[in-house]
């Protein structure tokens, strides 16, 4: 057999191997959609080794591993924030010029208080979570979309306008007018049907998969 061959059927070996690890374990821990029971072995077909990566990872009840992934991750994201707000203004000296002149300074403030306020209140969440009842289990994804609102918020006034700090700005970088009325035209049309698209995807999906009740 050519080499081609060989891999082919190490290939099919694989996927039956990953397949029937996947159903064993399905068996004991059962999914709360019934037909992903099929859907995880089959997919194991298909991914071989990789499958069992990502049933391990999507296919088990996922609420306390996340939990627990997202108080150790937490404070290292704030630390990165905190680190990357001391270390711009000290490597340019316009963005330090623009922080810390008068009323910039004032109207800034609020900016890491907020994001402070945040990091608190999701850390202070995921201290009371999973809960049985579900209640305030948006609270940490809620939080966390605010701290990186607020983040490149900062980092778009901060810069602007440049792309490439002290180097270029967003009008030295940007195309020729004709083409840029070309793509307005064309995000016009297309950006409002993806917005709705995706909200009603989001719509539909809405909520924790839970046992089917008639």
């Amino acid at each position: 057999m050519s080499s081609l061959e060989y891999c082919s059927w190490i290939s099919i070996g694989l996927g039956l191997a990953t397949a029937l690890v996947i159903a064993l374990d399905v068996r004991k821990h059962p999914q709360s959609m019934r037909i992903m029971n099929i859907v995880w072995p089959v997919t194991g077909l298909y991914f071989p080794l990789i499958g069992i990566w990502f049933y391990r990872s999507m296919g088990r009840p996922m609420q306390r591993r996340a939990v627990a992934w997202a108080r150790g991750s937490l404070w290292l994201a704030a630390a990165g924030i905190a680190a990357i707000s001391v270390a711009t203004p000290l490597v340019s000296s316009f963005v330090f010029h623009k922080w810390f002149s008068f009323p910039n300074i004032v109207l800034l403030a609020p900016v890491p208080l907020m994001t402070a306020v945040l990091f608190a209140m999701v850390g202070v969440a995921l201290e009371h979570q999973p809960r049985t009842d579900e209640r305030w289990s948006w609270l940490p994804f809620a939080g966390t979309v605010g701290v990186f609102v607020l983040a490149f918020f900062g980092l778009a006034f901060s810069i602007f306008p440049f792309v490439i700090v002290d180097r270029m700005t967003i009008w030295q970088a940007a195309a020729a007018p004709k083409s840029l009325s070309f793509i307005l035209a064309g995000a016009v049309i297309v950006l409002p049907l993806m917005a709705a698209s995706s909200a009603y995807s989001y719509w539909v999906f809405r909520g924790k998969a839970r046992e089917l009740s008639y």
